[in-house]
């Protein structure tokens, strides 16, 4: 306890840094600040349409579940997962854009490493057989399979680029916590920005045709698929 209070003291006495900005940082930095009202702009446009697209989602959800149709449920609730971590991620995205402390950067950072790396795994999974089964029961049924098919292997190829890094991060840093802090903060220390950007930006844009897909077929399912 008297070592902690003389740490305690001293950290008062000191301006301690704990991440240093480099210059690129820096010089990020400057152009998000001289095109923050545009980039706001956009991103509060996007917040709305994303929660808007959810409330419909969840009311068609709601109307499909208490009606048994049981096919176009399963197809909105993948609908729904996508909304919901685009949504996240462009939450952290304007965190990420905008904030100047080191601190917070790692923490937006680690959190967008952490649903990345979760969804990547799931998505697969939810848009597997069952998904595609009901895809095969649609008139353009040959197109959106091959559309399907390729979204899922740009999702295959993120995975293989990224995979370890990003379950790295997350099994060190965020999901679960190394017990040892030197572990945790050469973790965090060891993410770049511009890393974390990139990671947000690329995989919300796969996440993004993966939407369009199935806003496609989602215009062909009603009133079609429990038929």
């Amino acid at each position: 306890m008297k070592l902690f209070n003389i740490f305690k003291r001293k950290s008062k006495e000191i301006n301690v840094r704990l991440f240093e900005k480099n210059d690129f940082d820096l010089e990020l930095e400057k152009l998000m600040n001289e095109q923050r009202s545009s980039l706001e702009h956009t991103y509060n446009n996007n917040f709305k349409v994303q929660e808007h697209t959810l409330s419909i989602i969840l009311k068609t959800k709601k109307y499909a579940s208490e009606n048994n149709l049981e096919s176009n449920k399963l197809i909105l609730n993948v609908a729904g997962f996508l909304n919901i971590c685009t949504y996240d991620l462009k939450i952290i995205g304007k965190e990420l854009t905008f904030s100047t402390d080191q601190w917070r950067k790692k923490y937006f950072a680690r959190q967008a490493c952490l649903i990345i790396y979760e969804t990547m795994n799931d998505i697969p999974e939810l848009i597997g057989t069952d998904f595609r089964k009901e895809i095969s029961k649609l008139k353009n049924k040959d197109v959106l399979l091959d559309e399907l098919k390729s979204i899922n292997k740009e999702i295959n190829q993120f995975k293989i680029d990224n995979k370890d890094r990003l379950k790295n991060i997350r099994n060190v840093s965020i999901a679960h916590r190394d017990r040892d802090i030197f572990e945790q903060i050469k973790i965090i220390d060891s993410i770049q920005w511009q890393e974390a950007i990139k990671y947000v930006t690329t995989f919300d844009a796969i996440l993004n045709n993966l939407a369009s897909c199935i806003q496609k077929v989602l215009n062909e399912t009603s009133g079609k698929l429990d038929r």
